[in-house]
Parts: structure tokens; C-alpha cells; sequence
């Protein structure tokens, strides 16, 4: 625990400045966690939209980005706590509860408490996760890692273990699914691939009700969070001026087990063809351990089942780390119109090494702790991995710690910053770009001849307004008014007497309202959420709430077991 303890805190030593050190999603992080606070405080539970952010515009990142996570350092921020610190705190979370869960579920799937402490240590210190916390600042992907481990040891569970543990699998999808949807599609992909390897451990007693327990769990408990997507995606909504050529974004192999890691504050994403960008590496440490492991399974004649999954964890590792590189024909599969779509929203390969790391920790765990027959020379080997993996985790958080600069301090942590709106979800207009949308005024803009009074709009997603047609055009067909909101499916607008008036998307992604065919009136708009969304978040909560029940009640009738034995 000592050794976990001590990862926990080198990874975490950035930390320990006065400032938060920059990163290239750093500013939209602080956004999404003052969004959050100041949500909250207006009222919103759950919160929907983030209505001070954009000028006040307000954006949907509840929409298309998990952030259930995020709520306990928004909540100490509305107790008063800066915003810094939150930040702070969260990060320093996050690393414990991955280093905890890593060393369960790697414990959990070796069988080996040793070897389960080696694999969560090399997670820990995994350089490519250090990159997503730092870096990329990606806090979405790094909380999805940390659900991956028990991803891989509930489904080895599901089709090769003990199939009565299928909530684990369950436990880690609903982790990953809160955490980062990205990285849920690709871990359905490789889950989907090592179920079609053992299809047919599903005859075995048991497993396919398992299985579909597993499945139905995982269902429920993100019901909500899928039909809130489900909504949106039959709008057209897209990322503003991000390019979707995936050849762009793929890796040479020598980058990607590069030991010195430069430019650790660089913004330029990992690329192909790119120079001078930022690192993008599994590790120096995790080549040498798939060397081990290959060298272990050369030499032993008699593979042990431990051995023969390693294995295929390996070459699934493999599979992800072929589909990051510049080996792999995107080109190709992106000209093939049906499969462009499925693959386009993925947006950078090299995302999978999110994956081949967490499947690579426990094959270099074993492959390192195997090296030698003898007790005495493996308790040795293992000395020097972790020396190992602790220099080389040391030399990216020591460049990091030198070249990023400070970002956010006391002074400006709730500077809301207008750099790089353009990566963010916007409706798909050819009049909205990042340049007007950031420059918009911020008010209620008529159509020629209809005057607006009695204008209000509340952080609580509320607004209004009076108008009143001029004569010459009074009774006319197609009058709007631009209400400034982002506009987003769920804003409502009623007359004075309830009836609900159409809406449309505006000038500039604006929400526009459809006057009635009368001379004047008022108008509300308040966001209201279709009721099958609000239902399946019911659903969700009651499953999350029954499941802690049924777990309680179990605990407990087992203690009244061991009292009256």
C-alpha cells in the first residue's frame, strides 16, 4: 500500500503548485465545473444547460458530456471553497480512486495480490494517463480509465470466471458511460470483440442469464444519460471547425513508446504528420514489460490459463495500439459512406491507447513478475520495475512541472475565457462560426417592424418577453423574435394564454421564436425536457437506489449470520 501511496503522490505533484498548470482543455474544465456551481446555486438539479457560459448564451455540456462526477467539487464550491482548489481536490481524487479500483480489479483478475499491486502501479503511472490528466487536461477520459480495469475484469468474470460477479461488468460500463462517451463506444467495440472470442462460454451453465443481467443492469442504470443523447441525435448538431480526417491524428510507432516525452505543455495534438507536438506515449516501461511477457511465453512449453489470456489480452492491446498508428488505412474506411459514420465521431484514433493500456498494465504485471523462476530474483525483478515505472512517470511529471505554464490562479480562476469555443456542440448552421458566436450581443433581436418590452432572462433558464406588431405589417405570418439562448430542442415557448409557439434556430444559434398571428402579446420560454427523458432519469435513479439497497440488506444479513454462528 505503501508503494500504491507513493504513486498516488507522484502523480499527483503538479498539483502542488499555487497555480493549476496549463493544459489544452484546462480552460474549458474550469467552465464546466464554475458552470456546474453556478447552475446549481440558480436552482437547476440535475443541471441541464450551463447558463453563464458563452456571454450567458448558456451551453448544453450536460448534454453531451457526463458530469455527474463533476458535482462534488461543484458542491464545495458552492460551500465556498475556490475554484482552484476544487479542481485540485478533484484531480488528487481522481488518481486515488484509480490507483483503488485498479488494484481491486487487477487483484480480482490475477488471482494475485502481488501481481495485482504491480499492474495498479504501472496504471498509476501510466505515462499516457498522466498525458490525459496534464497535458491534454481530457478529465472526461482519464475518469472514464479509471473504470476500465474493472470493465476487464467484469467481463473476464461474465464469460471466463465466476459468472454470479456479472455486476462488475455492469459497474464498469455505467462508470465508463458517466465518464466519457467516447470512450464507451470504444470499450463496447473491444467488449464486443472478446464476447465474440468466447460466444461460446455462453452455453456454459448460468452465463447467458449472466450475461443478460449484466446487460440489463448497465440499461438501466444509464437509461437517462442514453435518452437524453437519443433526443439530440436526431438534431444536427456538430463540432464547430474540428476536422474529421482520423489518418491526421494517428501515431508513428517509435512516438508511442517514446521514454523522453517533450513538449509536455505543447497544443498541437499527436499526429502523423505533426512535429513538435505534444507526447503521446504508452510508456517506456509497458514496452519493456510486453518484451518480458514474450519472452516468458517463448520459454515456457506449457502455457498456464494465466498465460493463455495474457495472451489474448495482448493482442487485443496490439489491435488498439494498430488502430492508433499511421498502419492503419483510415482513408479507407472513412470512403466507405456507411462506415465513415460509424467510426468519424471517434475523432482521434489514438484514443484506443486508453484502452491498450489499461489491457497491457496486468500482461507486463505478469510478463515482469515471471522473468525468473526463483522467489528471491522475481522479488528483484519486480524492485526494478518499480523503479522503473516511478523514473519514468518522474520524467514526464518533472518536464510537465517545468514547461506548463500557470494557468489558473486565485486572481483568475472565474475568468471566462473565449479561446477555442469552436470545439464545442453547435447546432449545424452555415451562419454560426466560433468568431459570431463569441461576439453576438447579448439581447432579444426582433424581426424588422415588431418591437420587444419587458425583456427578462433568468440563469434558472426562464425568459420573456412583450411585443407588438407596427401596423403595416401587423397580422403577418413568420414574425420571430431571436431570444438569447443557445438553442437547444428543449427550449419552450407559450403565449399569454399557454399555447405553445413554434421555435427555430436563429441568427447565430440563437433560440428564435415564432410570434402568433395576432397584433401584440407575451411570451415565455422556459427548458423543459420531453417526459420520456425525465422518466428514464427515474428509472436510473431507482435502479441505482434499489441496487444500494439489495447490496445493504446482504451485507447486513450476513453480520446477523456471523452473530448468531
Amino acid at each position: 500500500m505503501l508503494l500504491l501511496t507513493a504513486a498516488v503522490l507522484l502523480a499527483s505533484a503538479p498539483l502542488g503548485f499555487d497555480a493549476v498548470l496549463d493544459g489544452n482543455d484546462l480552460y474549458y474544465q474550469f467552465n464546466r465545473f464554475a458552470g456546474i456551481q453556478e447552475a446549481l446555486k440558480s436552482g437547476q438539479f440535475p443541471v441541464k444547460i450551463h447558463s453563464t457560459l458563452l456571454h450567458g448564451y448558456g451551453y448544453g455540456s450536460p448534454i453531451f458530456y457526463p458530469e455527474w462526477f463533476l458535482y462534488l467539487p461543484a458542491l464545495l464550491g458552492c460551500a465556498g471553497v475556490s475554484l482552484v482548489n476544487c479542481y485540485k481536490l478533484f484531480i488528487l481524487l481522481l488518481h486515488a480512486g484509480t490507483t483503488a479500483l485498479a488494484y481491486i480489479s487487477f487483484t480480482g483478475l490475477l488471482r494475485s495480490r502481488r501481481t495485482g499491486l504491480a499492474a495498479a502501479l504501472l496504471y498509476t503511472l501510466s505515462v499516457y494517463r498522466l498525458i490525459d490528466v496534464y497535458t491534454r487536461a481530457a478529465v472526461g477520459e482519464a475518469l472514464a480509465m479509471a473504470f476500465l480495469p474493472l470493465v476487464i475484469w467484469g467481463m473476464y468474470e461474465l464469460f471466463l470466471g465466476n459468472h454470479k460477479k456479472w455486476y462488475l461488468a455492469a459497474l464498469g460500463f455505467t462508470g465508463i458511460m458517466q465518464s466519457h462517451v467516447l470512450t464507451t463506444e470504444m470499450t463496447l467495440m473491444f467488449g464486443g470483440i472478446f464476447g465474440l472470442c468466447f460466444i461460446a462460454r455462453l452455453r456454459e451453465q448460468g452465463r447467458f442469464p449472466a450475461l443478460l443481467k449484466a446487460a440489463g443492469a448497465a440499461v438501466l442504470l444509464n437509461l437517462g444519460r442514453a435518452a437524453l443523447l437519443l433526443q439530440h441525435m436526431q438534431y444536427p448538431f456538430r463540432v464547430v471547425s474540428v476536422e474529421s480526417v482520423l489518418s491526421w491524428w494517428t501515431m508513428t510507432l517509435p512516438k508511442m513508446f517514446d521514454l523522453l516525452l517533450f513538449n509536455t505543455n505543447e497544443r498541437t495534438y499527436a499526429g502523423s504528420g505533426n512535429s513538435g507536438e505534444m507526447p503521446c506515449s504508452l510508456g517506456f516501461v509497458l514496452f519493456l514489460g510486453i518484451l518480458a511477457f514474450l519472452y516468458v511465453w517463448l520459454r515456457t512449453r506449457e502455457k498456464s490459463r494465466r498465460q493463455r489470456y495474457c495472451m489474448f489480452a495482448l493482442v487485443l492491446a496490439v489491435f488498439g495500439i494498430y488502430l492508433s498508428s499511421n498502419l492503419f488505412p483510415w482513408d479507407r474506411v472513412q470512403a466507405v459512406p456507411l462506415l465513415s459514420r460509424i467510426v468519424t465521431p471517434i475523432q482521434i484514433p489514438w484514443r484506443f491507447l486508453a484502452l491498450s493500456t489499461a489491457l497491457l498494465c496486468p500482461v507486463c504485471a505478469a510478463g515482469f513478475e515471471q522473468l525468473s523462476g526463483e522467489r528471491e530474483k522475481e522479488k528483484l525483478a519486480m524492485a526494478g520495475v518499480f523503479a522503473l515505472a516511478f523514473l519514468c512517470a518522474g520524467i514526464y511529471v518533472n518536464r510537465y512541472s517545468e514547461e506548463a505554464l500557470a494557468r489558473y490562479t486565485a486572481e483568475n480562476q472565474y475568468q471566462r475565457e473565449q479561446a477555442q469555443v469552436d470545439v464545442l456542440y453547435f447546432m449545424n448552421v452555415d451562419h454560426a462560426n466560433s468568431y459570431r458566436i463569441w461576439n453576438r450581443d447579448n439581447t432579444f433581436v426582433p424581426a424588422e417592424g415588431v418591437q420587444v418590452d419587458e425583456v427578462y432572462r433568468n440563469m434558472n433558464l426562464t425568459a420573456g418577453f412583450s411585443w407588438k406588431a407596427e401596423e403595416e405589417i401587423s397580422g403577418e405570418e413568420g414574425l420571430w423574435v431571436d431570444v438569447p439562448y443557445t438553442y437547444y430542442p428543449n427550449y419552450r415557448a407559450y403565449a399569454e394564454d399557454g399555447t405553445r409557439l413554434q421555435t427555430a434556430v436563429g441568427d447565430q444559434g440563437v433560440v428564435r421564436v415564432i410570434l402568433p398571428d395576432a397584433d401584440e402579446g407575451t411570451v415565455r420560454i422556459i427548458y423543459q425536457e420531453p417526459w420520456y427523458v425525465a422518466a428514464s432519469r427515474l428509472v436510473s435513479a431507482g435502479t441505482a437506489l434499489g441496487a444500494l439497497a439489495v447490496c445493504l440488506y446482504r451485507k447486513c444479513g450476513k453480520k446477523n449470520k456471523i452473530q448468531q454462528a
